[in-house]
């Protein structure tokens, strides 16, 4: 296996899940032959190659991305050559760090919440003459439980920066329970449940929902809440575009 010097800058991850495709065009340059790659999966040495490295890069690089080196096109024996690349792949794959992965996992994470806020009608500013308040609902609450459900997914590791108020994990955490939460437990029932009859009210039959929800008894003190809460989510999503940098 080839020496990996400890002065090598870590490896991001766009560059590791490329690194396959790099040795072979390395390995193919200097030697003038094409990598081979195994076909025979039931091979006893392929499935001890393959558990022995899963279980050195354990929560380091995905199984996904290992398994790149067996899954290939070229359909040509099992040959020591693929060890020694793959040895290669795992040398350079455990110089990135751990911290440093969570890092990297930390600013893919707040580049998927930033999408969510800035597409949907949350992290852009409301139009109160033109913006429809049942369809921002709508959206805030498909943005409360993609959030709470994609936080589900994140490894252990990844969630100890949790009690870290500069952190990413925190700020999403905020997003949820001091930004959205406040705002649609005090008012999203109850306007609801008013817009459901108003919309039978044979009274608002020719009106748009736009001048509908204008007559809501609480409409004021709706909208400013609304409002300051649209402003947090702005304020959120660029703190997310920094944290990305």
């Amino acid at each position: 296996m080839s020496t990996i010097s400890k002065q090598r800058k870590p490896y991001s991850l766009e560059k590791l899940n490329n690194l396959r495709e790099n040795v072979r065009e390395a390995f193919e340059a200097s030697r003038g032959e094409e990598l081979q790659t195994p076909n025979n999966k039931n091979s006893v040495y392929y499935s001890d190659l393959k558990n022995d490295i899963l279980l050195k890069t354990k929560n380091i690089i995905s199984e996904g991305t290992l398994l790149k080196f067996f899954h290939d096109d070229v359909n040509r024996s099992y040959q020591l050559i693929t060890i020694l690349t793959i040895e290669e792949y795992v040398s350079k794959s455990l110089s990135y760090t751990k911290s440093e992965a969570i890092e990297e996992n930390a600013k893919q994470f707040a580049n998927r919440i930033y999408i969510e806020l800035k597409t949907r009608k949350a992290a852009i500013p409301i139009d109160e003459n033109n913006d429809i308040i049942e369809e921002i609902y709508n959206s805030w609450y498909k943005l409360f439980c993609v959030i709470r459900d994609d936080l589900k997914t994140l490894p252990v590791s990844d969630l100890k920066d949790i009690d870290n108020s500069e952190s990413v994990m925190s700020l999403t955490i905020k997003i949820l329970n001091e930004i959205l939460r406040p705002h649609l437990t005090e008012h999203q029932s109850k306007f609801r449940s008013w817009l459901e009859k108003a919309k039978q009210n044979p009274e608002y039959k020719n009106i748009t929902l736009q001048e509908l929800q204008k007559e809501y008894p609480d409409y004021k003190a709706l909208m400013k809440s609304l409002k300051e809460t649209n402003q947090m989510l702005i304020d959120s999503a660029k703190k997310l575009c920094e944290m990305m940098k």
